[in-house]
């Protein structure tokens, strides 16, 4: 979980996500070049990049004074959820030409897609959610107050973090009294759904 979790807070990052989708819309780029197309200080845009190569996301390839990055092969990590993570990101932020256009580059149309992945991995930032998600996957619907025990946390905490996933769209409250909480893993996008199952199997080390 602690992973999930460091992955999330890393890749909740508009700079972070800005990065990426440069260096899948042209690989090798030096620091210099993406620190310009980003708008980012040199030695700003390097201590991201460090960042992103901790998770296996991008390679660095040195040559004379420059390094040069470009995204991991997509599916290569020793760590199941990391390859998800990568073939997630690589099919987000390098989609197939629809129609034979390709997607657009400038950093404008991206904005609200960054934004909207900001808001996807903010759901997962936090060890509490996590647990209340797995319980939740582990043992079907649940009221609060058997989340609370079950997971060892206060009430007023776990209706805090309920209602922070209801928000995200991964969670919703049942009809009915008392009203008993489950995963809504169908709601949103194609993407917030990818994520959440991908996050789902992390958490109940299933296979595949």
């Amino acid at each position: 979980m602690d992973l999930i979790v460091a992955a999330c807070r890393t890749l909740a990052s508009r700079p972070r996500l800005r990065l990426l989708r440069m260096i899948h819309a042209q690989p090798d780029q030096t620091v210099q070049g993406l620190a310009a197309n980003v708008h980012l200080a040199p030695e700003a845009a390097s201590k991201h990049l460090k960042l992103l190569m901790a998770l296996q996301l991008v390679t660095a390839r040195p040559q004379g004074r420059y390094v040069h990055y470009s995204p991991i092969r997509s599916g290569v990590s020793a760590h199941r959820f990391l390859r998800g993570l990568q073939m997630f990101l690589h099919k987000v932020l390098c989609p197939e030409p629809s129609g034979g256009t390709p997607a657009p580059t400038a950093l404008s149309y991206w904005e609200p897609i960054f934004e909207a992945l900001v808001k996807m991995f903010t759901t997962y930032t936090h060890l509490r959610r996590l647990l209340l998600l797995r319980r939740l996957a582990d043992r079907g619907p649940c009221t609060a107050e058997q989340l609370a025990d079950q997971v060892r946390m206060s009430f007023d905490a776990v209706q805090r973090h309920l209602h922070k996933l209801q928000r995200r769209g991964v969670v919703k409250a049942t009809a009915g009294t008392p009203s008993r909480w489950c995963l809504q893993s169908d709601a949103g996008t194609a993407e917030q759904q990818s994520l959440l199952k991908l996050v789902l199997h992390a958490l109940q080390n299933r296979p595949g």
